[in-house]
């Protein structure tokens, strides 16, 4: 039996930032050995709707048409790699999400051409990065030269424990050098017990509980270079921070289940939003 190539889904709809994600899904591809499936969604009219045939043809060509402008933009960047397309109607995130299938993970752009203007972050990323236990990478409309960098924000759950993992492997595959921060509010400790405990001690026992806890990550891929950082702040923020001298944010996301899981957290939320770099979101694995 031959083995199962890997694959990447990449959805576009033709607006800048969704070609900067075919052109790093392409490279990510490149870097992973993946095919590249390249999707475009048309958003369904609505049902009862008669709709004249010159319309749907329409649509029909506009969908062939940015499929084409994907693939030669994938080709562009990586020439290598295998590339296949498709075309599909109905709600655009609904049906991203019943596409994913075998894909080990999904890269879309910050936000499509629908929507208000002013928000750095559409409703499709927002919707697929919340409700998938895949990777989704979030890319926005231009990606800055390479800073060598990978950042990812560990607090020990589920999710950022595969977050590392993920973070850990885009680093070995690229040479980049790898930012595990754990970020958070200072806590103010009261009473008598906390007399003789500094700042500075409490900030070490948690970097060297960080230590100990990134180490078998990095028995695995001892070629990568790695540091590990307790910032002060709110993690969106200092991620976010972070994220202008970074290629890639990684980011753990909720579980996905119950609706109150399916929604995406506050930390990753907050990144996407303000962080500069494209996002990696990371869910936790379905129950």
């Amino acid at each position: 039996m031959s083995p199962v190539t890997r694959q990447i889904l990449v959805a576009t709809d033709g607006s800048v930032s969704s070609t900067a994600a075919v052109e790093w899904a392409a490279m990510r591809a490149l870097a992973v050995g993946a095919e590249l499936r390249i999707l475009c969604v048309l958003e369904a009219y609505a049902p009862g709707l008669q709709v004249p045939p010159d319309y749907l043809e329409r649509d029909r060509e506009e969908g062939e048409r940015i499929l084409k402008k994907a693939a030669q933009a994938a080709s562009a960047v990586a020439p290598e790699i295998s590339v296949s397309v498709d075309r599909r109607t109905g709600p655009v995130a609904e049906t991203i999400l019943a596409e994913i299938g075998e894909a080990s993970e999904v890269v879309l752009g910050s936000r499509g051409r629908g929507g208000f203007t002013s928000l750095v972050i559409g409703s499709v990323s927002l919707k697929v990065a919340g409700h998938t236990d895949k990777p989704v990478v979030v890319v926005r409309q231009t990606i800055d030269r390479p800073h060598g960098t990978i950042v990812v924000g560990y607090d020990w759950s589920e999710a950022a424990q595969r977050a590392l993992t993920y973070a850990f492997e885009v680093a070995a595959r690229t040479g980049a050098k790898l930012r595990v921060i754990n970020a958070g509010n200072s806590t103010i400790y009261d009473g008598s017990i906390y007399t003789r405990v500094t700042r500075a001690d409490l900030i070490a026992g948690e970097e060297a509980a960080l230590r100990a806890e990134v180490e078998r990550w990095r028995q695995e891929n001892p070629d990568v270079t790695t540091d590990i950082e307790i910032i002060d702040g709110h993690p969106a923020w200092v991620l976010a921070e972070a994220s202008k001298t970074a290629d890639l944010v990684v980011v753990g996301s909720r579980g996905v289940g119950t609706m109150r899981a399916a929604l995406l957290g506050s930390v990753s939320h907050g990144v996407l939003h303000h962080g500069h770099s494209p996002v990696a979101v990371i869910g936790s694995v379905r129950r």
